[in-house]
């Protein structure tokens, strides 16, 4: 069925395809919050995309069951020295950041196989995706995103 929908993809587009993004449903996953913390590692005190990653991580030191893969998380918003709601905080100045988002997690047993099929259809994979995330990434705009647009 895979080589099949993307022989079909390929005579449409007039390419090649060799690999690519799998969408995982969202009745798959749990969505839990989370909340990491860090000192701001960088002498000057701004904060970078590496600030951003580890404060990411920290939020991720949690304990997932065994069963279940850490698929996504996703920053909801920064704290900087103790100022709230900050949605971005790349080249601000600050000594301590925390990040508040949600963690997504999926049954490993379904992720392996999802690959498995992939990969026997001689694909690969770029990344797996959060589908509903990806479509309203797609079809909405940082406006509606913010107003808090609801896609049916």
């Amino acid at each position: 069925a895979i080589q099949r929908a993307v022989r079909q993809a390929e005579e449409k587009a007039g390419i090649q395809i060799k690999s690519v993004n799998v969408g995982l449903p969202a009745n798959l996953l749990e969505v839990e919050s989370c909340q990491g913390m860090i000192a701001v590692s960088s002498e000057s005190k701004e904060i970078t995309d590496e600030d951003v990653r580890n404060v990411a991580s920290a939020a991720l030191v949690r304990s997932t069951p065994p069963e279940r893969q850490i698929v996504a998380i996703l920053p909801q918003d920064f704290t900087v020295d103790g100022f709230e709601g900050i949605k971005d905080p790349r080249g601000m100045l600050g000594v301590r950041m925390e990040m508040f988002g949600v963690v997504y997690t999926g049954p490993k047993t379904i992720i392996h196989n999802i690959r498995k099929c992939v990969e026997k259809a001689g694909l690969g994979i770029n990344e797996l995706v959060i589908t509903p995330l990806a479509l309203t990434e797609t079809i909405l705009t940082d406006g509606e995103k913010d107003f808090g647009t609801i896609v049916i």
